[in-house]
């Protein structure tokens, strides 16, 4: 003979199923926040780094700028001290 399984009990044992995939989906999702979470701080942690050696780059070329500018103005500085000589030689022997 058939068992028969009233509305009630099929929606006992429907409501049992929900309520444990329900906890499933709740703990895939923490899972999946968690590994987020750790993989947000690693990125987070290699952005520090990088942006650390870029300071480093911006200041050594900041530097080596500052000094290319100083050598070429010491350069036009004695450039234009030498046509002044020169000039200044010509002009005594006129």
């Amino acid at each position: 003979m058939a068992q028969e399984i009233g509305i009630r009990e099929v929606l006992q044992q429907v409501d049992a199923r929900m309520a444990s995939l329900e906890r499933h989906v709740e703990q895939r999702f923490e899972d999946i926040e968690r590994r987020f979470d750790e993989r947000f701080t690693a990125v987070e942690k290699r952005l520090d780094r990088l942006e650390g050696r870029m300071d480093r780059l911006e200041q050594a070329m900041l530097t080596n700028f500052r000094w290319m500018v100083g050598l070429l103005f010491t350069a036009w500085v004695t450039i234009m001290a030498s046509v002044i000589g020169l000039g200044l030689a010509i002009l005594a022997r006129l």
